[in-house]
């Protein structure tokens, strides 16, 4: 049986998602281009004002770099919904290349993953020696206790030869 053409249309292909990885590579690259042409032009016009000859038509460099900013702001339209965060941004103002912001990140977490499970392990370490403890000095308690929790054997403390 082939799948309803509603569930067909709803899982894109592999071939329909690259084309959209595609389309979407190519308004980046579109942009990369558009703000690669923008600081090309500062540049040069930074360098005909510090230079300035009469016989340069600045004014038409001028007006060539107020058309490239009409057109990065046109652009602006394709990038509305990437969100950068903040962080990438402090990221880049420090100097650091913003590829190893995910990376940063992804240590960062294991980091604080191997500290969570540390503190995990502590706490129940603790919960099995207190139970311990607690079976030992109030015996007819605790047995009733793990009767009404459903667990009939008592905790065995952990071994601290680690």
């Amino acid at each position: 049986e082939s799948p309803s053409p509603a569930v067909a249309m709803a899982t894109p292909s592999s071939s329909d998602q690259q084309q959209q990885q595609q389309q979407q590579q190519d308004r980046f690259q579109q942009l990369q281009d558009e703000l690669c042409a923008l600081i090309e032009n500062c540049w040069e016009a930074g360098i005909m004002v510090c230079n300035y000859q009469p016989h340069v038509n600045l004014q038409h460099k001028m007006d060539f770099l107020v058309n490239r900013l009409n057109s990065l702001d046109r652009a602006k339209a394709q990038v509305a919904d990437v969100q950068v965060p903040l962080a990438v941004l402090k990221y880049i103002d420090e100097g650091r290349n913003p590829q190893l912001y995910t990376r940063h990140c992804l240590e960062t977490a294991l980091q604080r993953n191997e500290e969570v499970k540390g503190k995990i392990e502590n706490v129940n370490r603790f919960r099995t020696l207190l139970l311990a403890e607690l079976s030992q000095a109030f015996e007819q308690d605790m047995s009733r206790y793990r009767s009404l929790r459903a667990d009939p054997t008592p905790p065995h403390p952990p071994r601290t030869d680690e």
